[in-house]
């Protein structure tokens, strides 16, 4: 895979990075693919504009509610992952925001999903949760990490726990 690049670039060599692993390990295949960046005059010289994946029809088949759902709504997450560094770096938040101020707007808009949920306003509910999803990639690139090493480590930390959810919603841990 070659990529065709302006030979200047306006956006960090890190989103850069972080785009081409996104591609590698986010897509079980790719083609097609070519990145343009947007200048701060708006002339396009790039985005990711296209990219084909059988792993989507995989996550769709094993998950019900997505059968039936737009592709652009049911994306990879690392697709969305970049996009969401794209708009950050765009808004300036990668350059001037902080790490803590972002894990704070997550807690902001995880009371908003608390809010929504109580409601039982469901579509906002996924509204809101994709903005606490938001906070959290920006708080990972902010932290030099990578947001889905986080969450696979989050997972290999609960995965051999042993225990069950109770009548009363708590998780029952067993030794």
């Amino acid at each position: 895979m070659f990529w065709l690049l302006p030979q200047f670039l306006l956006l960090p060599l890190a989103l850069l990075d972080r785009a081409t692993n996104a591609i590698q390990h986010g897509v079980a295949r790719c083609s097609a693919v070519a990145i343009e960046l947007t200048g701060e005059s708006g002339c396009r010289t790039g985005m990711l504009t296209r990219a084909t994946t059988d792993s989507e029809d995989i996550r769709t088949q094993r998950v019900p509610h997505l059968q039936g759902k737009n592709m652009k709504e049911t994306q990879s997450f690392s697709m969305t992952e970049f996009q969401v560094m794209q708009w950050s770096e765009a808004k300036g938040i990668l350059k001037y925001g902080t790490p803590l101020g972002q894990a704070k707007k997550a807690l902001d808009e995880a009371q908003e999903l608390i809010d929504a949920i109580e409601a039982g306003d469901m579509a906002e509910a996924e509204l809101e949760l994709g903005d606490v999803m938001v906070c959290l990639v920006n708080t990972a690139v902010l932290l030099d990490l990578d947001a889905r090493t986080c969450f696979y480590k989050a997972y290999k930390k609960i995965e051999p726990r042993k225990g069950y959810m109770n009548e009363h919603g708590q998780f029952v841990k067993e030794a």
